[in-house]
């Protein structure tokens, strides 16, 4: 199991990663743009979000927090390499 210190630095990394410059200037190149952030005024990304902190709470309370923080990096990795 993790220390509280781990589990604080794991949170604080994936809260604050942000994208690159290079990502950024893939995408524009493709045409894709870069993607643009959560806003909590528009109501499906607040529905959206409040359904992910949910279901990232069920996962540490069944397991842990590690496995929460495990499967929130996951989605955020797959949500930069799927736009």
């Amino acid at each position: 199991m993790s220390t509280l210190e781990e589990l604080q630095s794991r949170a604080t990394a994936l809260l604050t990663r942000t994208e690159s410059p290079a990502s950024i200037e893939a995408k524009v190149a493709s045409t894709e743009g870069p993607s643009r952030r959560f806003s909590p005024f528009i109501p499906s990304e607040l529905d959206r979000a409040i359904a992910l902190a949910g279901e990232l709470m069920g996962i540490a309370e069944a397991q842990d927090v590690g496995a929460a923080l495990d499967e929130a990096a996951r989605r955020s990795a797959s949500s930069r390499t799927s736009g």
